[in-house]
């Protein structure tokens, strides 16, 4: 018998090494295509993809900058900055004891557990540069703000900013959902049109933007890592940055993919991966799926089956070197010994 723990693990080996047949329960197995044994189990990726990459960032400019649409609860602020910041001393247990003391009740560590996460590469003489932490839900943003008060970030160039993210031509304001829990990871902005009636009070009315229109109005002259969150409407948040990926001012994109977002969408309208890789590598990024075990497979924007209906992970460059470093990890990590769950 299968504990629910091991799962993950049997349906890995199952879609690997034997017939669809075999994986009744997982229609995701059935492919010639896309890498599956990566792609189907990213939706917590491992940082090594990082740790590859971040020695190429640093030598690209002294003073990494970070951009993070969807901040939730600081995470991957926190992350960055130990990373490239040598002064840095706030591990994740004291960031998550922070969070408790904030009344935070909704996944205290984050979606993935990131509790006790800690980078592998850290510099040894640097300074983070500017840290822009982009977040809708009101709570959360008041949240963040604290946050970074309490651990001294003052001395530090870390701006938060209470916005929803989105496409160019979308409306002057969206509307989130007001959460009942302090930390919610999960609140998704609606239209106006979209918001029953008599349920309006449910919501907070919060202005929108983009992030050509947060490089210019925070004059940020690149953007080193920019992770993007916004449950589904990443393909939305990506069009809006066509002037910073066209001048290649975004030097590593991460964002998250799930075909389960397609049910959810109004209208039946469904943005696939597939045109949203296209849109990426017509300025030269090459993308790839973020494992959780810490490899990465390259995507192909021609395969008709790329996107899952899982929870997933993307990451996308397009300077050589640090392509050339996304291509070592991906043939090193092929011949890597098999991570199961035991």
């Amino acid at each position: 018998m299968v504990r629910y723990g091991d799962r993950n693990a049997i349906e890995q080996k199952c879609c690997v090494h034997h017939p669809f047949s075999v994986c009744y329960w997982n229609r995701d197995c059935d492919s010639s295509c896309t890498n599956l044994s990566v792609s189907l189990f990213s939706n917590c990726p491992s940082s090594l993809w990082l740790d590859v990459l971040s020695s190429r960032m640093l030598e690209m400019n002294p003073v990494p900058s970070m951009l993070n649409i969807g901040a939730n609860k600081g995470y991957d602020v926190r992350s960055f900055i130990e990373r490239f910041d040598a002064r840095w001393t706030v591990s994740s247990r004291s960031w998550a004891q922070s969070l408790a003391r904030h009344n935070v009740t909704d996944q205290v560590c984050g979606a993935c557990g990131a509790c006790g996460e800690r980078p592998r590469w850290r510099a040894f003489d640097a300074n983070a540069g500017a840290v822009v932490a982009v977040e809708a839900e009101p709570q959360n943003a008041r949240l963040l703000s604290k946050l970074f008060a309490e651990h001294a970030m003052r001395g530090r160039d870390v701006r938060v900013l209470q916005a929803v993210v989105t496409g160019p031509f979308a409306s002057a304001a969206s509307f989130v959902p007001i959460m009942r829990e302090i930390g919610s990871e999960t609140t998704r902005p609606v239209e106006k049109a979209e918001i029953r009636k008599g349920s309006r009070k449910q919501f907070s009315r919060v202005r929108t933007t983009t992030i050509d229109d947060i490089i210019a109005s925070q004059a940020l002259q690149r953007v080193d890592l920019c992770l993007i969150d916004t449950e589904g409407m990443e393909h939305a948040v990506l069009r809006g940055a066509e002037g910073a990926l066209r001048a290649q001012l975004l030097k590593v994109v991460a964002f998250e993919y799930s075909g389960l977002w397609c049910f959810r969408q109004p209208n039946n309208a469904c943005i696939r991966l597939e045109p949203v890789i296209s849109f990426l590598a017509s300025f030269a990024y090459s993308c790839w799926w973020l494992g959780n075990d810490g490899s990465v497979a390259r995507i192909d924007p021609a395969c008709e089956d790329a996107s899952t209906r899982r929870w997933s992970n993307v990451g996308c460059v397009a300077d050589p070197g640090l392509v050339a470093k996304m291509e070592k990890l991906e043939r090193s990590r092929k011949h890597a010994p098999e991570v199961t769950n035991k």
